[in-house]
Protein backbone atom coordinates (compact mmCIF):
# COMPACT_ATOMS: atom_id res chain seq x y z
CA UNK A 1 0.00 0.00 0.00
CA UNK A 2 2.76 2.61 0.71
CA UNK A 3 4.32 1.69 -2.89
CA UNK A 4 0.72 2.81 -4.19
CA UNK A 5 0.32 5.89 -2.19
CA UNK A 6 3.93 6.86 -3.12
CA UNK A 7 3.46 5.94 -7.05
CA UNK A 8 -0.09 7.83 -7.02
CA UNK A 9 1.31 10.99 -5.25
CA UNK A 10 3.94 10.79 -8.22
CA UNK A 11 1.33 10.87 -10.71
CA UNK A 12 -0.30 13.75 -9.73
CA UNK A 13 3.41 15.77 -9.26
CA UNK A 14 3.74 15.20 -13.05
CA UNK A 15 0.20 15.83 -13.75
CA UNK A 16 -0.35 12.62 -15.80
CA UNK A 17 -3.21 11.64 -13.08
CA UNK A 18 -6.84 10.83 -14.08
CA UNK A 19 -9.47 13.11 -12.24
CA UNK A 20 -12.05 11.20 -10.48
CA UNK A 21 -14.86 13.81 -9.58
CA UNK A 22 -17.82 12.93 -7.53
CA UNK A 23 -20.89 12.47 -8.25
CA UNK A 24 -24.80 12.49 -6.29
CA UNK A 25 -26.32 15.35 -4.14
CA UNK A 26 -24.46 16.83 -1.59
CA UNK A 27 -24.70 19.41 1.56
CA UNK A 28 -22.90 22.92 2.06
CA UNK A 29 -21.89 23.03 5.52
CA UNK A 30 -21.54 25.89 7.59
CA UNK A 31 -22.44 25.30 11.09
CA UNK A 32 -19.16 25.61 13.17
CA UNK A 33 -17.56 26.50 16.31
CA UNK A 34 -14.62 28.49 16.31
CA UNK A 35 -12.60 26.42 18.59
CA UNK A 36 -11.88 23.07 19.52
CA UNK A 37 -14.43 21.42 22.39
CA UNK A 38 -11.61 21.46 24.91
CA UNK A 39 -9.46 24.68 24.32
CA UNK A 40 -8.42 27.33 22.07
CA UNK A 41 -4.88 25.40 21.10
CA UNK A 42 -4.04 21.79 20.61
CA UNK A 43 -0.66 22.24 22.72
CA UNK A 44 1.44 19.90 20.47
CA UNK A 45 3.54 21.21 18.16
CA UNK A 46 1.12 24.39 17.73
CA UNK A 47 2.24 28.27 19.24
CA UNK A 48 -0.95 30.06 17.99
CA UNK A 49 -4.42 31.00 19.89
CA UNK A 50 -7.50 30.21 17.91
CA UNK A 51 -9.57 33.80 18.50
CA UNK A 52 -13.34 33.68 16.98
CA UNK A 53 -12.42 37.31 15.70
CA UNK A 54 -9.92 35.77 13.20
CA UNK A 55 -12.53 33.50 11.33
CA UNK A 56 -15.17 35.59 9.20
CA UNK A 57 -17.64 34.47 6.48
CA UNK A 58 -16.99 36.99 2.66
CA UNK A 59 -20.06 34.90 1.69
CA UNK A 60 -22.79 32.60 1.65
CA UNK A 61 -20.15 29.95 1.60
CA UNK A 62 -16.50 31.31 1.64
CA UNK A 63 -14.71 31.73 5.35
CA UNK A 64 -11.50 33.71 5.71
CA UNK A 65 -8.96 33.11 8.42
CA UNK A 66 -6.62 36.00 9.47
CA UNK A 67 -3.14 34.92 10.88
CA UNK A 68 -1.40 37.36 12.45
CA UNK A 69 1.62 38.47 14.79
CA UNK A 70 -0.45 39.45 17.81
CA UNK A 71 0.03 39.12 21.73
CA UNK A 72 -2.84 37.54 23.68
CA UNK A 73 -2.76 36.23 27.42
CA UNK A 74 -5.28 33.47 27.49
CA UNK A 75 -6.11 29.62 28.15
CA UNK A 76 -5.12 27.76 25.60
CA UNK A 77 -7.51 24.64 27.19
CA UNK A 78 -9.91 25.71 29.09
CA UNK A 79 -8.90 23.35 31.98
CA UNK A 80 -5.53 25.39 31.69
CA UNK A 81 -3.76 28.56 33.42
CA UNK A 82 -3.58 31.02 31.43
CA UNK A 83 -0.34 31.95 28.92
CA UNK A 84 1.41 34.24 26.87
CA UNK A 85 0.36 33.80 22.23
CA UNK A 86 2.46 35.53 20.25
CA UNK A 87 0.33 34.69 17.15
CA UNK A 88 -3.48 34.30 16.54
CA UNK A 89 -4.93 32.69 13.97
CA UNK A 90 -8.42 30.71 13.39
CA UNK A 91 -10.43 27.64 12.84
CA UNK A 92 -13.36 25.71 11.92
CA UNK A 93 -14.76 23.01 14.20
CA UNK A 94 -18.24 21.39 13.39
CA UNK A 95 -20.54 20.85 15.55
CA UNK A 96 -21.96 18.09 13.83
CA UNK A 97 -20.61 14.65 13.94
CA UNK A 98 -20.48 12.76 10.93
CA UNK A 99 -20.05 8.77 10.34
CA UNK A 100 -18.87 8.07 6.83
CA UNK A 101 -19.39 10.16 3.49
CA UNK A 102 -17.55 12.63 1.20
CA UNK A 103 -15.77 15.73 2.92
CA UNK A 104 -15.00 18.08 0.20
CA UNK A 105 -13.43 21.91 0.44
CA UNK A 106 -11.46 24.09 -1.92
CA UNK A 107 -9.11 26.20 0.00
CA UNK A 108 -6.59 28.62 -0.37
CA UNK A 109 -3.23 28.09 1.34
CA UNK A 110 -1.15 31.09 2.22
CA UNK A 111 2.92 30.88 1.60
CA UNK A 112 4.62 31.22 5.13
CA UNK A 113 7.31 29.16 6.77
CA UNK A 114 6.02 27.77 9.52
CA UNK A 115 2.24 28.04 8.97
CA UNK A 116 0.58 24.48 9.05
CA UNK A 117 -2.44 24.48 7.87
CA UNK A 118 -4.70 21.11 7.86
CA UNK A 119 -8.33 20.07 6.80
CA UNK A 120 -9.59 16.97 8.84
CA UNK A 121 -11.44 14.65 10.82
CA UNK A 122 -11.79 13.80 14.48
CA UNK A 123 -13.18 11.91 16.86
CA UNK A 124 -12.97 10.19 20.21
CA UNK A 125 -15.18 7.65 22.90
CA UNK A 126 -14.39 5.42 25.54
CA UNK A 127 -12.41 2.93 22.57
CA UNK A 128 -10.05 5.59 21.58
CA UNK A 129 -9.87 7.94 19.00
CA UNK A 130 -9.83 7.75 15.39
CA UNK A 131 -8.02 10.27 12.91
CA UNK A 132 -8.10 11.22 8.99
CA UNK A 133 -5.84 14.11 8.13
CA UNK A 134 -7.55 14.87 4.51
CA UNK A 135 -4.42 17.25 3.98
CA UNK A 136 -1.59 18.87 6.39
CA UNK A 137 0.27 21.63 4.95
CA UNK A 138 3.81 22.33 6.74
CA UNK A 139 5.39 25.77 4.95
CA UNK A 140 8.41 25.23 6.18
CA UNK A 141 9.38 22.48 3.90
CA UNK A 142 6.52 23.17 1.55
CA UNK A 143 5.13 19.85 2.29
CA UNK A 144 1.39 18.31 1.78
CA UNK A 145 0.68 14.79 3.78
CA UNK A 146 -2.23 13.37 4.74
CA UNK A 147 -2.55 10.21 7.38
CA UNK A 148 -5.04 7.87 9.29
CA UNK A 149 -5.07 6.90 12.98
CA UNK A 150 -7.10 4.55 15.68
CA UNK A 151 -6.39 3.71 18.47
CA UNK A 152 -5.94 4.78 22.86
CA UNK A 153 -3.23 7.04 21.53
CA UNK A 154 -1.04 8.19 18.58
CA UNK A 155 1.27 5.19 18.90
CA UNK A 156 -1.54 3.27 17.39
CA UNK A 157 -1.42 5.44 14.57
CA UNK A 158 -2.26 3.72 11.49
CA UNK A 159 0.14 5.54 9.17
CA UNK A 160 3.05 5.21 11.00
CA UNK A 161 3.43 9.02 9.97
CA UNK A 162 2.12 10.72 6.61
CA UNK A 163 2.95 10.35 3.68
CA UNK A 164 3.03 13.28 1.17
CA UNK A 165 5.33 15.61 -1.19
CA UNK A 166 7.09 18.35 -1.37
CA UNK A 167 5.13 20.75 -3.63
CA UNK A 168 4.49 24.62 -4.06
CA UNK A 169 1.76 24.60 -6.26
CA UNK A 170 -0.09 23.80 -3.48
CA UNK A 171 0.79 27.50 -1.95
CA UNK A 172 -1.19 30.82 -3.19
CA UNK A 173 -3.65 29.11 -4.86
CA UNK A 174 -6.75 27.53 -4.68
CA UNK A 175 -7.42 23.72 -4.66
CA UNK A 176 -9.89 21.40 -4.33
CA UNK A 177 -9.36 18.89 -1.64
CA UNK A 178 -11.74 15.56 -0.57
CA UNK A 179 -11.50 12.26 1.13
CA UNK A 180 -14.08 9.67 0.61
CA UNK A 181 -14.75 7.83 3.87
CA UNK A 182 -17.65 4.30 3.57
CA UNK A 183 -18.11 1.65 5.54
CA UNK A 184 -15.96 -1.13 4.05
CA UNK A 185 -13.86 0.55 1.69
CA UNK A 186 -10.56 1.46 1.64
CA UNK A 187 -10.64 5.47 2.65
CA UNK A 188 -9.34 7.58 -0.53
CA UNK A 189 -7.81 10.90 -0.83
CA UNK A 190 -8.04 13.46 -3.54
CA UNK A 191 -6.48 16.70 -4.48
CA UNK A 192 -8.32 18.36 -7.57
CA UNK A 193 -10.46 15.41 -7.94
CA UNK A 194 -7.16 13.31 -8.48
CA UNK A 195 -6.49 10.45 -6.00
CA UNK A 196 -2.99 10.73 -4.47
CA UNK A 197 -3.66 8.11 -1.63
CA UNK A 198 -5.57 5.41 -0.20
CA UNK A 199 -5.63 4.18 3.31
CA UNK A 200 -6.87 0.35 4.76
CA UNK A 201 -7.34 -0.79 8.27
CA UNK A 202 -8.98 -1.14 11.17
CA UNK A 203 -12.91 0.02 10.86
CA UNK A 204 -13.37 3.38 11.69
CA UNK A 205 -16.71 3.35 13.51
CA UNK A 206 -16.43 6.40 15.84
CA UNK A 207 -18.33 9.79 13.99
CA UNK A 208 -16.20 12.27 13.90
CA UNK A 209 -16.08 15.90 13.86
CA UNK A 210 -15.17 18.14 10.71
CA UNK A 211 -12.34 20.71 11.32
CA UNK A 212 -10.17 23.26 9.05
CA UNK A 213 -7.29 25.27 10.92
CA UNK A 214 -4.19 27.02 10.65
CA UNK A 215 -1.71 26.19 12.93
CA UNK A 216 1.54 27.99 13.19
CA UNK A 217 4.58 25.45 14.61
CA UNK A 218 6.79 26.10 17.36
CA UNK A 219 10.92 26.46 17.04
CA UNK A 220 10.45 28.51 13.75
CA UNK A 221 12.14 31.55 15.60
CA UNK A 222 11.14 35.21 13.29
CA UNK A 223 11.03 33.85 10.11
CA UNK A 224 7.37 33.86 9.29
CA UNK A 225 7.12 37.10 10.52
CA UNK A 226 7.81 38.80 7.24
CA UNK A 227 4.67 36.86 5.66
CA UNK A 228 2.35 38.29 8.06
CA UNK A 229 -0.32 39.53 8.36
CA UNK A 230 -1.79 36.84 5.74
CA UNK A 231 -4.83 35.14 5.45
CA UNK A 232 -6.30 31.82 4.20
CA UNK A 233 -9.78 31.10 2.71
CA UNK A 234 -11.75 28.20 2.53
CA UNK A 235 -15.33 27.78 0.33
CA UNK A 236 -17.63 25.48 -0.74
CA UNK A 237 -17.44 22.72 2.05
CA UNK A 238 -19.48 20.02 1.29
CA UNK A 239 -21.04 16.70 2.93
CA UNK A 240 -21.70 13.64 0.43
CA UNK A 241 -23.95 11.66 2.41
Amino acid sequence: MKLLNNILLFLFRIGISIKRPIKGSFEILDDFRYSYLFGRTLMVDEQQYYSDGNVSKVNNTTYQFDIKKEHVFAKPQWDKPEMDFDYTSGMLFSNEKFLYGSFEAEIYIPKGYGLWSAFWLQGESEKGFTEIDIFEYYGKDHRFSYCTGYGIDYAHNLSKGGIGIHDKRLENSWNKYRVDWYEGKDIKIFVNDILVGKRYGKPFTIPMNLIINMAIRKKIGTKLDKFLPTKMFVRNIKYYK
